[in-house]
């Protein structure tokens, strides 16, 4: 089990790894802390565009595909870093702003159209009733603002929102503090656990089906494969306390990646380092966005290595099941967690490829169990226990 830092240089391309390491190095922060908003940044862009196919079936739905959907958890002491969280969801904030000016062009012009249609005899209202002159057609086409951040909003209010994205587009949940998402998550919807069921069902894949509802004031409404990821910070005492447990039977607990945050042994000295993170960072979002749907396959050097490593999660599992369950819960999704690892480092190495390679190989392989193991590690140290993986 690995105990050392996490090397964002071994994990990402260099560039990428050196701009990164320049705001960490620049505001005196541990560089994990980097990781745990990146790869939920990253996942969001993607959404459900790029999936990992681990095992075919006789269709897509008899497929295992997994999805870059991440929770993670910053645990860290409280008024540290919040200017390296920030700059890393910035893009994001950006894209939505971009999106509001072009609801309100939207807008405008959809007043255009409505006094347009006033005119039209009822003929011409029926030649052009399916098409953008519509007015109905085009609010509802172009009116609906893209939202890719969430914060503190209400269960009802996420799942509509989420609703309303396009298909296989990304949303993050931001939280400042995610004490909350294990202390009292069934207050989202008057103690019944709507929220946590929620949670639980958007780490698993992308958001299908529909929320139906009896009353007039808030119509039914259906997901369209929108992914949910989630990070937020936490202090090191209370996760403590939430990750020392022997279980967790409901699963909430076992698919955040928790990382501990050191304070670096020159956090009191003012830093030279002249950071270079925005522009790399806006590029990789915006070539990101520019990637079609495609699905990665594992070659057989990269195969095997999956499901070798898949093996020993197995057992891992398997052994820690009676003396620590929450633990073996947790070597449980790092099977899904390796591979979305995967997707995300395959993007991330590939982005100066004209077309994304579908075919993933064992050194990306490697460097996502890497990360899992990193991860186990981080599980353990929270537990104070020693586990087998």
């Amino acid at each position: 089990m690995e105990k050392a830092p996490i090397d964002l240089c071994w994990i990402f391309p260099e560039a990428l790894a050196m701009a990164l390491l320049s705001k960490a190095q620049s505001d005196r922060v541990d560089p994990v802390r980097i990781l745990q908003t990146l790869l939920p940044v990253i996942g969001t862009v993607l959404g459900s565009r790029i999936g990992i196919e681990l095992k075919k079936g006789y269709s897509v739905e008899d497929s295992h595909i997994e999805y870059p959907i991440f929770f993670t958890a910053d645990i860290c002491h409280p008024s540290t870093g919040s200017g390296t969280r920030g700059i890393l969801l910035k893009p994001l904030q950006e894209m939505h702003n971009a999106d509001r000016e072009r609801v309100a062009e939207a807008f405008i012009q959809l007043e255009r159209l409505k006094e347009a249609w006033k005119t039209l005899g009822k003929q011409e209202k029926a030649k052009k009733f399916d098409s953008d002159e519509n007015p109905r057609n085009y609010e509802a086409k172009y009116c609906k603002p893209k939202k890719w951040l969430f914060d503190e909003a209400t269960g009802q209010a996420l799942t509509k929102r989420i609703s309303e994205q396009e298909p296989k587009q990304g949303c993050l949940l931001v939280q400042n503090q995610l004490a909350g998402v294990f202390d009292s998550l069934d207050r989202f919807t008057r103690g019944k656990g709507g929220k946590k069921q929620f949670l639980l069902k958007a780490w698993n894949k992308p958001l299908g089906g529909s929320v139906e509802r009896v009353d007039s004031k808030n119509a039914s409404y259906s997901f369209k494969n929108q992914t949910l990821s989630l990070t937020g910070k936490i202090q090191p005492a209370v996760a403590k306390r939430i990750f020392n447990v022997a279980s967790y039977p409901e699963g909430m607990l076992s698919r955040f990646l928790p990382a501990i945050a050191s304070i670096p042994h020159n956090f009191a000295e003012m830093s030279t380092v002249k950071v270079n993170v925005y522009g790399p960072l806006k590029n990789l979002i915006e070539g990101l966005q520019r990637r079609p749907e495609t699905l990665l396959v594992l070659p057989p050097p990269s195969s095997d290595i999956f499901w070798n490593h898949r093996e020993d999660l197995r057992r891992g599992q398997d052994s820690n099941f009676d003396s620590n369950p929450a633990y073996s819960y947790f070597l449980e999704k790092q099977i899904s967690y390796t591979a979305r690892f995967a997707v995300v480092i395959h993007c991330l190495e590939n982005m100066e490829a004209t077309t994304l390679p579908t075919e993933v190989s064992a050194e990306t392989m490697n460097k996502a169990i890497r990360l899992s193991h990193f991860y186990c590690s981080q599980f353990l140290l929270l537990q104070s226990k020693s586990g087998r993986c």
